[in-house]
């Protein structure tokens, strides 16, 4: 049996500003009024101000809640992006994807992933590895158009969003 989900949102009761839509599992919930594993932006609004869980929408597939999770997310607006009210990290969907990363959180990240903190730190490689490694190498020699390689680069969501913004667009057209 698939899990059943559900797309929620925060409302500050302050201002009454909606300031994140998220995606959850049935049967408890548990996402939409957990305090773990949010933003720095969504924990500084809710140590501010008290604020409402109101679910949107229920037993949707996974699929279905991700959708409509970035479909709200692109309605409302990302505060990070200058777009609107909230402090979603992403186009939504799917977690920390397509997250847009500080010039101190990155160089944080790069500082605790180097040097002695690397994972391959004082490790080396077989020569046989060595060798299997450049073989790998050797065979990928393919020249690829420089569209093709910026298709290559986009993410999924990414192309999905395009989709659904080129879509909802026509459908305004024709109304």
């Amino acid at each position: 049996m698939k899990t059943k989900s559900y797309v929620y949102r925060h409302r500050r009761l302050d201002t009454n500003e909606i300031f994140y839509i998220g995606i959850g599992h049935l049967p408890n919930y548990e996402r939409a009024y957990q305090k773990k594993y949010r933003n720095d932006l969504w924990h500084n609004i809710v140590r501010k101000t008290p604020y409402s869980i109101e679910i949107l929408k229920e037993n949707l597939t996974w699929k279905e809640a991700c959708e409509l999770e970035i479909l709200l997310i692109f309605e409302y607006g990302r505060r990070d992006l200058k777009t609107g009210t909230l402090v979603n990290m992403t186009v939504g969907g799917d977690g920390a994807v397509g997250r847009i990363r500080t010039k101190e959180s990155i160089e944080k990240f790069i500082k605790s992933n180097s040097g002695k903190n690397h994972w391959n730190y004082g490790k080396t490689l077989s020569k046989k590895w060595k060798e299997n490694i450049s073989k790998a190498r050797l065979s990928k020699k393919i020249r690829h158009s420089e569209e093709t390689r910026r298709k290559c680069l986009m993410t999924e969501k990414e192309v999905k969003v395009i989709c659904m913004v080129k879509s909802t667009l026509n459908l305004l057209k024709r109304k």
